[in-house]
C-alpha cells in the first residue's frame, strides 16, 4: 500500500484516492490553499502556505509505527521549516524538520534524531527516511549516502485525533518555501525483503517518482507558469 500523501491533501497531479476507499475525486474540484501553486515540477509552497488535514484523511489507522517515508523537493529558501508535522493537542508526534545542514527527524515523547544532510543547495532531492522498531534510517541519493540512528524507544502510534500540516510545525512556525514533487509512505514490511534493503526496493519498483533528470526539472521551474492556483482561496479545514 502506498499512500500519496500529497494527493490525500488534494494537492496531487493526478486524481486523488483516499487509502481508505476505492472512490477517486478529480484534482479540479479542489481548491487550492493560499501560497499554494502546481506546476510542471511539482507543489509549490510560499511562506504564505497554510494546509493541515485530520490526520485520518491523510494517513490510514493501519500504518503503524514502522514505515518509510519517500520524499522528492527542492528549497527555495534556507530557513529551519518543517517539511510536515503530525500533532496531538499541541504536542508533536512526528515531524521531518529541514535545517540548514541538517535533517531532523522527530518520533515523539521529546525524542529526535538528526542527520548531517543540507537539502538547501539549490539541488533537487530525492531520499527515504526509514522508521524501524528502534533504528531510524536515511538513503539519500540512493545509496551513495546511507545514515542510521538509534533511539530510545519506538516511535509512537499516531493518535486518530491528530493533525497533519504540511510545510510547517504550526501556524505560529517558518514556512518551507520550494516545490514537493513527492511525499508518500508505504509500510516498512513492504519497502524490504530478506534480500534487499528499503532503498534497493525502492528503486526495482520505481517508487521514486520524481528522481528525474534535474535539468528537466530546472527548466519546468524556470518556464511552465503555475498550472493551477487559488489566489485568496482558504485551506478546507481548520483555520
Amino acid at each position: 500500500m502506498l499512500v500519496l500523501i500529497l494527493g490525500c491533501l488534494g494537492l496531487g497531479g493526478k486524481d486523488i484516492q483516499h487509502p481508505s476507499t476505492v472512490s477517486t475525486m478529480p484534482l479540479s474540484s479542489v481548491p487550492l490553499p493560499q501560497g499554494v501553486h502546481l506546476t510542471a515540477s511539482g507543489v509549490v509552497l510560499t511562506r504564505d502556505a497554510h494546509i493541515e488535514s485530520p490526520i485520518t484523511q491523510v494517513i490510514p489507522s493501519s500504518l503503524g509505527n514502522q514505515f518509510t517515508l519517500l520524499i522528492g523537493l527542492h528549497s527555495y529558501r534556507v530557513n529551519n521549516a518543517f517539511l510536515f508535522s503530525i500533532r496531538n493537542k499541541n504536542i508533536l508526534q512526528f515531524g521531518v524538520q529541514l535545517l540548514p545542514r541538517k535533517v531532523v527527524v522527530y518520533i515523539g515523547g521529546k525524542q529526535s534524531v538528526y542527520f548531517d544532510y543540507s537539502i538547501h543547495d539549490e539541488q533537487w532531492h530525492s531520499f527515504a527516511i526509514d522508521i524501524r522498531d528502534k533504528t531510524v534510517s536515511m538513503f539519500a541519493e540512493c545509496g551513495k549516502k546511507y545514515y542510521s540512528r538509534q533511539t530510545l524507544s519506538k516511535v509512537q502510534i499516531f493518535d486518530l485525533d491528530g493533525l497533519f500540516t504540511l510545510g510547517r510545525m504550526n501556524s505560529q512556525s517558518v514556512s518551507f518555501e520550494g516545490v514537493i514533487c513527492q511525499l508518500d509512505i508505504i509500510p516498512s514490511a513492504q519497502a524490504s525483503t530478506p534480500t534487499a534493503g528499503p532503498c534497493q526496493l525502492i528503486l526495482a519498483k520505481g517508487l521514486f517518482s520524481c528522481s528525474v533528470d534535474v535539468r528537466a526539472r530546472a527548466a519546468a521551474r524556470a518556464l511552465d507558469p503555475p498550472i493551477l492556483q487559488g489566489p485568496g482561496s482558504q485551506p478546507a479545514t481548520g483555520f
